[in-house]
């Protein structure tokens, strides 16, 4: 009798412990893993971002930046981290569209007085024509001292900063003279140069005018006042754009008063003046062409 007691007693103790005869009921459901809730999205301190103005007879400009720097007034140079480094089509960025270039979480509030981007020289600049041959692009001190960039920011502490560098090629890209062929069987006709003309802008301090015209026109936006171009290489102009699907943009403007001048097969067509550009980067001044 005793060990009847005993054994009852020993398979109530084990049943109680989650043993094998009566199993542990809180085992049937499988635990689940608490996942950490996401923190706050960190907005950069300062992003560059890169855009153009278009090039006759080129369907193609490819760079390689391989890192954005700036500097205070005598001050050591601090590098962005870059957010690409693949092969940019510089032609792919017009009319208000922009790539991200670089971008840090944190930087010393102050002035800024240069810029410069390093082109990476183990993927030299290129350009390819309008038929479809590939031409080397000389791009002097570009992966030494760099695209220089003279034009001053001021970042304040806890405010973001998003600048976009307008890589204006109608005024940058020359023929030099003829090439001596590039080694692959197809003669490089001609030699091309890029010295770049290049701006800085603010986003949150800048406006745009966009509107509608014909296709295939070239429109130079100028200063008021400013002395407009006879020919489309809208060399006294501030930037300029190209109607496509007859629409275009001139973007990254500074708030002020401008005039357009446009042109159709390299001769000037008419004029649009006194064009009032406000901060309003979505919408920006609507504009009819002639």
């Amino acid at each position: 009798m005793k060990s009847i007691v005993q054994a009852a007693v020993c398979v109530l103790v084990i049943d109680a412990c989650g043993g094998t005869l009566g199993g542990n009921p809180e085992s049937t459901e499988p635990e689940t893993e608490q996942q950490p809730e996401p923190g706050p999205v960190v907005q950069p301190a300062l992003t560059f971002s890169i855009t153009d103005a278009p090039v006759e007879d080129a369907q193609n400009v490819y760079i390689t930046v391989e890192s954005v720097q700036i500097a205070q007034t005598e001050g050591e140079w601090i590098t962005i981290p870059m957010e690409t480094d693949q092969e940019i089509d510089l032609l792919q960025l017009q009319n208000g569209e922009t790539s991200l270039l670089a971008s840090i979480e944190s930087l010393p509030a102050g002035t800024y007085g240069q810029t410069r981007l390093i082109l990476a020289e183990e993927a030299p600049g290129r350009l390819v024509d309008s038929e479809g041959a590939e031409h080397a692009l000389v791009i002097p001190s570009g992966s030494d001292s760099g695209l220089k960039i003279q034009t001053a920011f001021t970042k304040v502490d806890g405010v973001p900063l998003e600048l976009t560098i307008d890589f204006d090629l109608r005024k940058s890209i020359k023929v030099t003279g003829k090439g001596n062929g590039n080694g692959n069987g197809n003669e490089d006709k001609s030699k091309y140069q890029l010295k770049p003309v290049l701006r800085l802008a603010d986003n949150s301090k800048s406006g745009s005018a966009a509107g509608e015209g014909q296709d295939g026109s070239v429109v130079c936006v100028y200063a008021d006042g400013a002395a407009r171009d006879n020919d489309d290489t809208c060399e006294n102009a501030i930037s300029s754009a190209k109607v496509r699907n007859g629409q275009f943009k001139l973007a990254f403007l500074e708030p002020g008063t401008y005039d357009l001048r446009v042109f159709r097969n390299e001769v000037a067509v008419g004029d649009v003046e006194d064009v009032v550009v406000a901060v309003d980067a979505d919408k920006g001044t609507k504009v009819k062409l002639p």
